[in-house]
């Protein structure tokens, strides 16, 4: 998976990761044929299990049936280990951005943790957090930049004067230039924005809502590039 390896994008294919909503998990043990894996339809370039209903053990349950490999439990140590039916198959989580800066502040206990994950990310809503994650010891393998428009995941942030916008997407960018670092935006995100997001520097964009529209949207891009080349 380019997420979790670092794959330089082209901006024309952009990853979609999705961030799943409320009462996600609870759904999908209970319809073991859930839609995410029906035949035909456009599979996610990663799942962040952020379902806020659901405790951590059951989202690690999810995280099992969906896959490894694409799945990251949106989580904090303690729970996210304890949690964990098979800790060496655990190696994907998404800190909150208090619970990183919490654990930045701490790496001599956190660094062995950090060291046995294969994905470790976080939320970032300034340039200045987007530094201090790179330039912690714990390895950050990426960014959720945001808010890129207005939401209704942040109801607080309701007119274009007070979400953060594209602009920072560029910022962090530029200041993160060469890190190795995958950034990808989120908040808002459609297909009649992406472009602006990603154009602002971003790998990708991640998203409860719209996921699936915007999956359709890379993939048409993915086979317009393929049929262009020589």
């Amino acid at each position: 998976m380019g997420w979790v390896t670092g794959l330089c994008l082209s901006v024309k294919v952009p990853q979609i990761i999705q961030v799943t909503s409320d009462g996600y998990c609870a759904r999908r043990l209970g319809n073991a044929g859930d839609a995410t894996d029906s035949a035909g339809r456009l599979v996610p370039d990663g799942i962040i299990l952020r379902d806020r209903l659901a405790s951590t053990r059951l989202r690690v349950q999810v995280a099992q049936q969906l896959g490894w490999q694409r799945v990251i439990v949106h989580s904090d140590w303690e729970a996210a280990l304890a949690g964990a039916a098979a800790a060496e198959r655990f190696g994907a989580l998404h800190l909150p951005w208090v619970l990183f800066r919490a654990a930045a502040g701490d790496i001599g206990r956190q660094r062995c943790r950090a060291e046995q994950l294969r994905v470790l990310g976080t939320s970032v809503h300034t340039v200045e957090e987007a530094l201090q994650a790179a330039e912690s010891a714990l390895n950050v393998s990426y960014l959720l930049v945001g808010t890129m428009f207005a939401t209704p995941s942040h109801p607080e942030k309701a007119g274009a004067a007070s979400v953060e916008g594209p602009a920072l997407m560029q910022r962090v960018s530029h200041a993160l230039r060469g890190s190795g670092i995958l950034l990808y935006g989120i908040g808002g995100i459609t297909t009649d924005n992406m472009d602006v997001v990603l154009q602002a520097g971003a790998d990708g964009v991640a998203g409860i809502r719209h996921v699936d529209a915007l999956l359709a949207a890379a993939q048409h891009r993915r086979r317009t590039t393929r049929g262009a080349e020589p």
